[in-house]
């Protein structure tokens, strides 16, 4: 999930977001092969207030609901003067791992990845 947390917290929406979290896991984590795991990464904005706070939420939705799962945070040392910011594990890296295609500039992309992660893995 990219950035989706924050859409919410942008768009006014986070109210809703656990109905989503709920909707998430009747809708695609109930229906992942048996035996098989399933991969979710949530990446987002790396603040308390405006997606990273409702990672461990999410993570505890799928425990209320008996699913079993590990978890870890992980996160970029970009520009970081709060050590709040300190997510989880440190990211070694932060470079973007391929080349931007041409015309894209005008989008001011980033050159640097930053944001917090969470890497969720269902059994």
């Amino acid at each position: 999930m990219q950035y989706v947390i924050s859409h919410f917290y942008n768009t006014k929406q986070i109210g809703q977001i656990e109905t989503f979290f709920k909707e998430l896991i009747d809708k695609i984590v109930r229906h992942k092969e048996k035996d098989k795991p399933l991969i979710i990464i949530i990446n987002d904005v790396n603040s308390c207030y405006r997606g990273r706070n409702y990672f461990k939420k999410f993570v505890q939705k799928l425990k209320q609901e008996e699913i079993a799962c590990t978890s870890q945070g992980y996160y970029f040392d970009y520009c970081i003067t709060n050590d709040n910011q300190r997510y989880g594990k440190k990211h070694e890296n932060k470079n973007i791992c391929f080349a931007m295609q041409r015309g894209l500039e005008e989008y001011e992309p980033w050159e640097k990845c930053s944001g917090a992660q969470m890497l969720i893995e269902v059994r």
